[in-house]
């Protein structure tokens, strides 16, 4: 626990993230850093905080216990409705998905009950794949699809046939599956999957893994990509929220040098996202939105 700032009566602000690998981590370390050399601004000190529960953490916003709250676009869109007052700060990271499928070349994806494992962030595409792959005769309720991973070791555990993790692009735990286990093939989704998929989902992308992006990747691969959000209340004051675009964007490129993740940060992601959620007034100026 942050102690020091408290013992000098400085204000606290807390970012909440969640527990799964999107990158979350270790940007809301440097994050931290960042925030505490913003010499352009009064003593305060960024805090982060892990929370699993995304709802939890939008609780946490709503209840004045944080102030920034990182939650993939799926799951924002999906609890939009009963937490209406949130709003986005930002685009973060994109987290494109990656599906692993464990058997010969040129097998179906399939997502049968035990065939399939998930992080929380791919959930949304298990569910469609579940709908897509199944024939309407055989098909269980959305309930009915298996329980995601904890921890991506998990998922090179059998019986899972297919894996779908959204992670940032080059993500260490999925290069060393595909380097440790050779029955996993980093694979294409299904053109018609990608077309229903991006018609449902509007806080969703496509995107081409290149070649040779992981081992034993032979090939270019077609997936969906979405964003890790930066999310917040709209009475965050405007200071604290430019402070916190500062630290995203404006030494992006010298921390970009030894966290990539900084690299992956593009104003530009903030003009779709705004096409369907409401963002903060400071975020609306800095980006240019039509809000």
């Amino acid at each position: 626990m942050w102690t020091g700032p408290a013992a000098r009566g400085e204000p606290v602000l807390t970012v909440v993230r969640g527990a799964e690998p999107d990158g979350s981590v270790w940007l809301g370390q440097d994050l931290a850093v960042l925030w505490q050399a913003s010499a352009a601004y009064g003593g305060s000190h960024l805090a982060v905080a892990r929370m699993p529960d995304p709802r939890a953490r939008l609780r946490a916003l709503r209840l004045g216990r944080a102030q920034f709250a990182m939650v993939d676009g799926a799951d924002f869109a999906g609890l939009r409705g009963d937490f209406p007052e949130v709003v986005v700060l930002s685009a973060l990271l994109p987290l494109p998905v990656h599906a692993l499928i464990r058997g010969s070349a040129g097998a179906p994806l399939q997502a049968l009950p035990g065939t399939i494992v998930y992080n929380g962030a791919a959930e949304f595409l298990a569910r469609s794949l579940a709908r897509f792959a199944v024939p309407a005769s055989q098909r269980a309720p959305a309930a009915a699809v298996p329980a995601r991973p904890k921890v991506p070791g998990a998922v090179s555990a059998p019986p899972a046939a297919l894996v779908l993790l959204a992670a940032p692009l080059g993500t260490q735990e999925i290069a060393a599956l595909l380097r440790g286990d050779h029955a996993f093939r980093l694979v294409s989704l299904p053109a018609p999957l990608l077309d229903a998929v991006s018609q449902d989902s509007p806080w969703i992308q496509p995107i081409r893994i290149a070649q040779g992006t992981y081992p034993n990747q032979a090939a270019a691969v077609e997936t969906v990509e979405e964003h890790l959000l930066m999310l917040t209340m709209p009475q965050l004051s405007a200071e604290d929220a430019q402070r916190m675009l500062d630290c995203l964007y404006g030494r992006r490129e010298q921390v970009a040098g030894y966290d990539p993740l900084f690299a992956a940060l593009d104003r530009r992601a903030n003009g779709a996202y705004a096409k369907w959620a409401p963002f903060h007034s400071t975020a609306v100026k800095e980006f240019g939105l039509p809000q």
